[in-house]
């Protein structure tokens, strides 16, 4: 009897067991997501931000509500993540190598010297711009570029408005496209002069005669850094008057002071100042200084400010070297396959040995992170 109702017992707790099993519900699969992958849908407003290791990009619709969350990368090095898709490596993705003459002659370094010419170096020109090209095209997502260049084609449409002409006044269009540059994190070139190669083409591939029209302007880096600002920058949002026309006969709609982190550790703020010429330049400069480090503090914790640093040509030619490097090795090839294919195509390797490609690795990702901002 015993056995009897204990194996009844135990038929009984599992057919509960089994009839609670089945009535529960199938637990849902957790998603996961890899770079490039939306919880949501793509929004008009985009804010990049870091946590817990990766990079994201918060998407808002056009009344600033989130809509969706795309993941970038999943390190904030974006540029050392193996799972990002990008392009086929292409040669001129690591060989820097450009025609001795321009469009002919055998292929030679940026830093090419003729010695029967006092060792001039006719095609060092090109490293800033190379290098500051070739950065960009690490720039991750690839589809910011298009974004960037649609809000710049609308910033350049809005300046060229005849209502709007009593924020800047009268400006011709290039006036226009330069002012409107100055928001975007892309510099003016590669939105309006090289917009037809960038990102896609890798800087030895553009033709020479687009490349060489750069060859008088002041390389970047070079040149005074540009102050002049927008007052509409200083516009203070209000959803209320989302597509309202401006006017003058509204200044409460105005800050006196907007900071934007366009990317981590690199800040853009627009400002309401008011300088005493009657004072000497010297005056001048010391208030501005202190104003400067009073604003700095106001950014976030000492050290938070990333900055840019001029570097020499013949630095470059290495910068530009460890960065081909590290996108032999990113895009799966181990150091002696990278040794071996170098020296097939170019007749010498880019490094020789593991050890100097692991160097080369750790270099170009400090580089970047310099260049960039991250940490």
């Amino acid at each position: 009897m015993e056995n009897h109702m204990g194996a009844k017992l135990k038929k009984g707790w599992e057919t509960g067991d089994m009839k609670a099993k089945s009535q529960r519900r199938p637990r849902r699969r957790r998603r996961v997501m890899k770079p490039g992958d939306v919880d949501g849908r793509r929004g008009s407003l985009v804010t990049r931000v870091t946590a817990n290791g990766r990079v994201w990009h918060v998407h808002r619709d056009e009344r600033g509500k989130q809509v969706g969350l795309e993941l970038v990368s999943t390190k904030t090095h974006w540029w050392l993540d193996r799972e990002i898709k990008r392009p086929a490596l292409q040669q001129g993705d690591w060989d820097f190598r450009t025609p001795r003459d321009g469009d002919t002659g055998p292929l030679v370094r940026l830093d090419h010297k003729i010695p029967e010419q006092n060792d001039r170096r006719p095609q060092a020109w090109q490293l800033p711009w190379a290098w500051e090209y070739e950065c960009w095209r690490e720039w991750q997502p690839w589809s910011d570029f298009d974004r960037w260049r649609r809000e710049w084609r609308r910033e350049v449409q809005r300046l060229l408005d005849s209502r709007n002409r009593w924020i800047g006044g009268r400006r011709s269009r290039r006036e226009c496209e330069a002012a409107a540059a100055w928001k975007s994190p892309l510099p003016l070139w590669l939105l309006r002069d090289f917009a037809d190669y960038f990102p896609k083409t890798p800087w030895v591939n553009i033709p020479f005669q687009k490349r060489n029209a750069l060859r008088r302007l002041p390389p970047p880096g070079s040149e005074p850094v540009a102050l002049e600002g927008c007052l509409a920058d200083l516009r203070d949002p209000d959803p209320k008057l989302e597509g309202h026309q401006e006017s003058p006969d509204e200044p409460e709609r105005y800050r006196d002071e907007v900071v934007k982190e366009v990317t981590p550790g690199q800040f853009i703020g627009a400002y309401v100042i008011s300088i005493p010429w009657y004072h000497s330049d010297e005056q001048l400069k010391a208030g501005f200084a202190a104003w400067l480090k009073q604003r700095e503090k106001e950014l976030g914790p000492e050290g938070c400010r990333v900055t840019f640093r001029r570097i020499g040509r013949v630095k470059r030619q290495a910068d530009l070297r460890q960065l081909g490097a590290l996108r032999l090795l990113r895009s799966g090839m181990t150091a002696e396959k990278a040794c071996e294919h170098t020296e097939r195509v170019c007749g010498r390797p880019l490094f020789e040995g593991p050890g100097e490609w692991s160097d080369a690795w750790r270099k170009a990702d400090a580089n970047l992170a310099a260049r960039f901002g991250g940490r």
